[in-house]
């Protein structure tokens, strides 16, 4: 049985690169292009890992949309592994 997989970005090219990888390699995988599709589509689906892009922002204005959807994951999916990833990494955001 292949891993359930969704990837989670709002850059298009960037989404695209990592579920095409992931796909060749023989994974399940789904892609959502915002925080609010990919919450709906864990509340419906059952996924082994959801990759991320941390700073993605939501429809209220909020800029660390990713920190949020794990949140979401984890109340509503607490088995389910999260992969944050971000193109601006820092001390802070590794801590």
């Amino acid at each position: 049985m292949s891993a359930r997989i969704l990837v989670v970005d709002d850059d298009d090219a960037i989404r695209d690169i990592v579920v095409t990888y992931l796909s060749q390699s023989g994974l399940s995988v789904e892609r959502a292009e915002s925080p609010e599709t990919a919450s709906q589509l864990v509340e419906s689906t059952e996924f082994d890992v959801v990759i991320t892009d941390k700073n993605m922002v939501t429809q209220k204005g909020e800029t660390e949309g990713g920190l949020l959807l794990l949140s979401h994951i984890k109340r509503k999916a607490p088995t389910t592994e999260v992969i944050l990833m971000t193109g601006y990494p820092t001390i802070d955001t590794a801590i």
